[in-house]
Order: structure tokens, then sequence, then C-alpha cells
């Protein structure tokens, strides 16, 4: 057995040993798994690979398709966990084999202090509110920032189903970039109504307060597109790179490729669709092939709207253009 990068595929071991979490990386061969306890096999984005996983993601349909991130695997021998710890995202844990003993502490952030020596980013102090034992079936959900510490009991599957939250910083970048395309160059800053300087060269708290006020303003009274946001939550960490699919008249089903990130948007008559950090645009009739694309991430050339027939053949060239889907 060969299992990590080599593949194509993000592996670790993580072992414990008297509360000393050690971490290896793949690929793993057949006697990286010969210890009976105190181990777990971490594998990321499982659902990449796996249609059966991947189908996992219907779980949690209430919450926006776009929020979702991957679902990754741990398998564990007894004992085996990853440690205290906590998430800057949602989790939802499905429990599919054996059972876990999931111990619940407090509220961390940016301040909580880590670990030294350890890549884990494991927390230097927990302290458990609670515990809660999962068995096959049970779905256990952490909000993000909060303190956890799982523990098999015995030979244990877990799924983790987690979302991803854009981080403030991008998007003050991607709206800024966006209002500086449509910013007029010949906006200066306007100083008239300043108090008349009392010693040369000196920045006055007015003078920064003023500063602030214009660039406010202009954040607020600016009009863009929105685009910004929609190509920002759909970005992909994955480069699909251009699809080697070709269209051909015959094709019988579109299918959106796993690792690809869909989102739209209605604006008056019109819908925005945003894939893989990219965006295109189309009348307001082709909401409910969108929506199944969303929903099915696939739809059949006999599903097509009729009426805008032409038009949704577009979006699917757009779609295999990109490397976003592939049709068969």
């Amino acid at each position: 057995m060969s299992l990590g990068k080599k593949s194509g595929i993000d592996s670790r071991i993580i072992r414990n040993s008297d509360e000393n979490w050690t971490q290896s990386r793949g690929p793993f061969c057949d006697e990286d798994f010969f210890d009976l306890s105190d181990w777990t096999l971490l594998i990321n984005d499982v659902g990449t690979y796996n249609c059966e996983v991947y189908q996992l993601r219907k779980l949690i349909n209430f919450i926006p398709s776009w929020r979702f991130d991957d679902i990754m695997v741990s398998f564990a021998a007894p004992g085996g966990g990853v440690g205290p710890h906590f998430d800057l995202y949602d989790v939802f844990l499905v429990q599919a084999k054996g059972h876990r003993c999931w111990k619940i502490g407090q509220e961390c952030d940016a301040s909580s202090l880590l670990r030294e020596n350890s890549d884990l980013r494991l927390l230097s102090k927990f302290e458990v509110s609670e515990e809660v034992f999962t068995e096959p079936g049970d779905i256990l959900y952490l909000p993000p920032s909060k303190a956890h510490w799982g523990v098999a009991q015995s030979e244990s599957i877990t799924y983790s189903i987690g979302f991803r939250a854009p981080r403030l910083n991008d998007m003050i970048a991607y709206l800024t970039d966006e209002l500086l395309e449509r910013l007029p160059p010949d906006v200066l800053y306007n100083d008239k109504l300043m108090k008349p300087a009392q010693r040369p060269g000196e920045i006055r708290s007015d003078d920064l307060a003023r500063a602030r006020e214009q660039i406010l303003s202009k954040l607020i009274e600016s009009e863009t597109t929105n685009h910004w946001f929609g190509d920002l939550i759909t970005e992909s960490s994955i480069d699909l790179g251009e699809s080697d699919s070709s269209m051909t008249p015959n094709w019988a089903c579109a299918n959106i490729r796993k690792a690809s990130n869909l989102a739209w948007r209605e604006d008056l008559d019109k819908v925005h669709l945003y894939v893989n950090g990219i965006h295109a645009t189309y009348s307001s009739n082709l909401i409910d092939m969108v929506i199944i694309l969303c929903k099915n991430r696939e739809i059949k050339k006999s599903q097509l709207p009729a009426t805008n027939f032409e038009e949704s053949i577009d979006c699917i060239e757009f779609l295999v253009e990109i490397g976003a889907a592939f049709i068969e």
C-alpha cells in the first residue's frame, strides 16, 4: 500500500506518546500502520476522489453551498487523536465507525497560547467544559474557535465536513480592488476646511480624521458590480487548469468537477454565475439551470431550457473552457 502526495492525496499520520504528538506526512506504506494504538491517519479533501464521500455534503444543505470547503477523513486506532486544538471554521463531525470521546473546551482566538516546538498548533492550556461520546451515525457540530480534543475509544472513522469563510482582509482587498478600478484618478484629498498649521510638518489628528472620512465616504458612495464577493468566495485552492474536454454536438450530460466552487447572484434581469474565482453573466431565464448545477453538480442536455437553449449552451461551454466541468 502506498498513500500520500505521490498519488495526489494529502495525508498525515499523527502519533501520541504521553501527550507528545508528532506528525509525519505521506506517502505511507504498510509498515507505517503496525502500531496497535495512539495514532491517527488524516486524509484531506477525500470528497474530491470519492463520490460516495462527496455525497456527505448533502447533510448540510441548509448552509449555502458556497460555504462548503472539503471533507477530511480520520482513521484512528484506539487512543488516537490530534490533541487539543481549535479551528477557525465551522465543522460537522460525522462518526462512521467506532466510538470517540470528544472533550469540548474554551473559546479561543489569536491570543490563545500554543505549545512550543510543535507544528500541529496544539493548545498549551485546555479547559474541559463537557464531554460528548459519539457512535456510528452521530453528527457533532463545532463552531469556529471552540477548543476540542477527540480521542478514539475503539478503531474509529470520522468524517469532518469543513466550511470556508473569507478572511476580512481578503474581503477588503477584493472590494477595494474593484472600487479602485471604477474610481476616477483625478479625485484628490480635500482639506479646504482645515485649521491653519501652527507647527511645520505636523500631521494633526484632524488631518487623519479628514482623510479617513473621505476614504469611507467613497467606499460607501461608490457603486460596484459586487462581483468581488462572488469571485472571492468561489476562488479555488486547486489549480484546475484548462480542460481537455471538447464540446461535441452529441454530448448528453455536463458534470461539475468536485474541486470546483459555484455560486450565483440574481440582479434585476441578470444572473451572475461565479465559478472558481471567475464570473459570467446571463439572462435570468437561466436561473433554474444554474440552481440545478449548484444542487446536483450536473445537468443533462435534455434539462436545458428550450427557450434559451443557445444561451444555456454558452454557459456550459464557459464551464468546460475554464476547467470547471466536463461533458460526457
